[in-house]
């Protein structure tokens, strides 16, 4: 279900190298989307990361002329055709195994079972040390509590909903609207913390949408934040970045998009350091 991708600073650069990497596969449009929604947002901004989210919101609403609403996709799914004939009544009881069943279920099949039984008669009847991460979840794929047909069927359940009900491709924009949700909010994640052992990687969310619908869902740092650091005891910055998902193929209104944006001085090139953007002796970001 993973694809391909880069980083780059400059979303020139990052337009430029999309229409390398995906050739002819780019689908043409004549314009931008002018239904913008949002989930996950906050309705005020209680931190300094919001602050910058929802002025990057209001900015994108100016730059497109249109206003933004919230998407209630799960309201959505709970009153579908498809809700009613799976006897699932939300996406999670739909997807919540989804995922672990169709990364476990193939993988355990196709390269660890061989793999344990290659080494075992090539080691008198040993087993290998497996990371604990693997380990763990070929264990998943062993089990007998879902099959890799269920998996691939509520994926494909929803990915007919979502692509036909709620994101449907367009003549002239190509996507029929655009979805946002907050990719990061300056929020630390500090290396010297404990990991916890290896679980399940179950559950539904936004982040899941790209990978079972096959759409493009891409990341655009908006801005950056402060937050106090308990390392250097000193107030650090971190990036605010937001999701941008569209239809099916429509990987090129995106590219255009951020292209655009940083061209109008909405978003801009992050510099080359620990912080996106410095400051002068004014304040002022450069």
């Amino acid at each position: 279900m993973d694809t391909a991708g880069f980083l780059t600073r400059d979303a020139d650069i990052w337009k430029a190298a999309g229409e390398i990497l995906y050739t002819s596969n780019l689908t043409t449009f004549t314009s931008f989307p002018k239904t913008l929604y949002t989930t996950g947002f906050p309705v005020n901004a209680s931190t300094e990361a919001e602050g910058v989210l929802l002025d990057f919101l209001v900015k994108l609403e100016g730059f497109l002329n249109t206003t933004s609403s919230v998407l209630d996709y799960d309201t959505m799914w709970s009153t579908s055709a498809q809700a009613n004939s799976t006897s699932a009544p939300d996406l999670s009881s739909l997807l919540a195994l989804t995922y672990p069943t169709l990364i476990t279920k193939q993988q355990w099949e196709l390269l660890g079972a061989p793999f344990l039984a290659d080494y075992a008669a090539a080691n008198d009847g040993r087993t290998p040390f497996i990371d604990p991460v693997p380990e763990f979840r070929w264990g998943y794929g062993k089990s007998k509590n879902t099959t890799l047909e269920d998996g691939i069927q509520n994926k494909t359940i929803f990915k007919d909903w979502w692509n036909e009900s709620v994101m449907p491709k367009n003549a002239e924009t190509c996507s029929e609207n655009l979805l946002l949700y907050p990719g990061t909010l300056a929020t630390p994640n500090y290396r010297n913390v404990y990991l916890d052992p290896p679980s399940l990687p179950a559950g539904w969310g936004v982040y899941n949408i790209a990978i079972f619908a096959g759409v493009p869902d891409m990341v655009v740092p908006v801005g950056q934040a402060p937050y106090n650091s308990t390392i250097s005891n000193h107030i650090e910055y971190l990036p605010v970045a937001v999701d941008i998902i569209a239809a099916p193929g429509c990987d090129a209104v995106i590219f255009e998009l951020a292209s655009q944006l940083q061209a109008a001085g909405i978003t801009r090139a992050p510099k080359a350091g620990s912080t996106m953007y410095r400051r002068d002796v004014g304040g002022r970001l450069e």
